[in-house]
């Protein structure tokens, strides 16, 4: 007896396709949330979270597990009906930690550009006092405009 393989390829990403599954990651990917934004409410710069990689790998996945599950049909999904209010009770706070997230990052974000402002203005302002000497170390005049009062003159 043969088998043929190759009409069913196997593909090593390919989500395992029950509700149970899909709700593993989605309670992983919570923990995961919940870790990101404790890190970002601590002032954590968004780039130095040690959970982005694993945060995006978990999306992809509950994505494309929730896409099969939800191909299949509703009734897939009413047939248990406990698993059912558990997969949308996780949904739902997901989306709250999601949305927490959202915000949190585009904060951390405002942050560093902010910081990044701030450094620049300061290297200009030291930019600025060292054009005030020329290559022989003379003071060099300033490109100001002087405005005296009629009193002053």
């Amino acid at each position: 007896m043969t088998t043929n393989t190759a009409s069913t390829p196997r593909n090593e990403k390919q989500p395992d396709l029950d509700a149970a599954s899909l709700l593993a990651v989605m309670i992983e990917l919570t923990g995961v949330l919940k870790e990101e934004n404790q890190q970002l409410s601590e002032r954590v710069p968004a780039g130095l979270t040690c959970t982005i990689e694993r945060k995006v790998e978990l999306s992809e996945e509950y994505q494309a597990q929730w896409k099969v599950l939800l191909n299949r049909g509703v009734r897939t999904l009413s047939a248990e009906p406990q698993m059912l209010r558990k997969l949308t009770e996780s949904a739902s706070l997901l989306r709250e930690l999601t949305d927490e997230n959202m915000v949190r990052l585009e904060a951390a974000a405002n942050a560093t550009r902010s910081r990044i402002e701030a450094v620049m203005k300061a290297m200009r302002a030291q930019d600025d006092k060292a054009k005030r000497y020329g290559a022989n170390g003379t003071m060099v005049a300033r490109r100001q405009t002087l405005q005296f009062s009629d009193h002053e003159v």
